[in-house]
């Protein structure tokens, strides 16, 4: 995990000194519809991943990585990477098991908003004492607007075709995705003007990953290192969810912001499908400088084909400290513990999990 961190740290120290026309140097995060569909074999045996944000298993689900970053180039070219890494046992009916997936490409901006992108595809597994790489290519067409206060958005049309590799079949990759990104290269005029209150907060949207420990009462210990992280997705498998991967921040008076999360998976093969929901409300408190606290609730909703949809709530703490990143991103670091009830309807023991997140924040301004 620590090179995943090296490598987004040093994709943003680039981006924060390249300009080219047509394009900008940012960071964002992309969500959507892929169909997965294996090569060559002529049968209805696709599976439909609806996942915010995205959601990918190199091998399994191999659909695009999540989080991406933009680094301009010349002229109206720019390079994209995009990554999402996941290591642990939390998957229990694979176990313990590394998954990365990363994008390599070129992007072409064919007007101020319209572009076309091809590049190369790598994903990377190891289970069970055994590893094996699987590359690819790939190609999209997109659109790019301003979105909302300083944020911008795209959506975008691409296909990735992963070719046969010792351990893994071909596969295709067909998606509709909508991205919101932040520029990262300067923060602009209304990043550097002071502040126009004393408020602790300011309105931002974010992004985190990191470590998660969940202990199944009664049960065993499930972990998980992963950037993003998985969320809701977990659910899918049956397994405890972390904490929610997408989260807001609006203000509320001087010290207190309100703080929802989010992040919600579907997937869906030869009829059966299964949907997760992971949600969380909560309070933060600046404390002093960047450190803060907070305290909220859980909830959990999972649905599959011939059985009734259950609910599952609880409660989460956290405390955390606050940093700037580069640009106009912020950056957080944070212990949290949630404590998940039970629920009779759902085969899940009450569950207790421990997470140390690392947090990219997104200005809204």
């Amino acid at each position: 995990m620590r090179g995943t961190f090296v490598l987004v740290a040093l994709t943003l120290a680039v981006a924060s000194t390249a300009a080219a026309q047509g394009w900008n140097s940012e960071f964002g995060i992309q969500s959507g519809f892929t169909r997965i569909k294996p090569a060559g074999t002529g049968t209805s045996d696709q599976l439909d991943l609806f996942g915010v944000p995205g959601f990918s298993l190199p091998g399994v689900i191999p659909a695009n990585a999540s989080l991406f970053a933009i680094i301009p180039w010349k002229n109206k070219l720019a390079v994209e990477t995009s990554v999402s890494v996941l290591q642990g046992n939390a998957i229990f009916i694979i176990g313990d098991a590394t998954f990365f997936n990363l994008g390599l490409r070129g992007n072409y901006a064919i007007t101020p908003k319209f572009y076309a992108a091809a590049g190369g595809a790598v994903h990377w597994v190891e289970n069970a004492g055994q590893s094996e790489t699987q590359l690819g290519v790939q190609g999209a067409v997109g659109y790019r607007f301003g979105f909302v206060a300083g944020l911008r958005g795209r959506v975008e049309a691409s296909a990735t075709f992963l070719g046969k590799s010792d351990l893994l079949p071909p596969a295709n990759a067909y998606a509709l995705l909508f991205g919101v990104s932040k520029q990262t290269g300067t923060r602009g005029r209304a990043a550097t003007q002071p502040r126009r209150s004393n408020r602790a907060w300011e309105p931002a949207f974010g992004v985190q990953g990191g470590y998660t420990r969940s202990h199944l009462v009664g049960g065993g210990d499930l972990t998980a290192l992963s950037f993003p992280g998985f969320g809701g997705a977990a659910n899918t498998f049956g397994v405890p969810a972390g904490p929610p991967t997408l989260f807001a921040l609006f203000p509320i008076g001087r010290k207190f912001a309100l703080e929802p999360g989010i992040d919600l998976t579907r997937v869906q093969t030869q009829g059966n499908t299964v949907f997760a929901g992971n949600l969380s409300v909560r309070v933060d408190y600046a404390v002093r400088g960047g450190w803060y606290a907070a305290v909220g609730g859980n909830v959990i909703y999972v649905k599959a084909t011939g059985a009734d949809g259950e609910t599952v709530t609880g409660a989460n703490v956290g405390w955390g400290y606050r940093f700037p990143l580069t640009g106009s991103l912020g950056g957080r670091v944070e212990l949290d513990y949630r404590m998940i009830g039970r629920n009779t309807s759902v085969p899940l023991t009450p569950v207790n999990t421990l997470g140390l997140q690392f947090g990219v924040t997104l200005p809204v301004r």
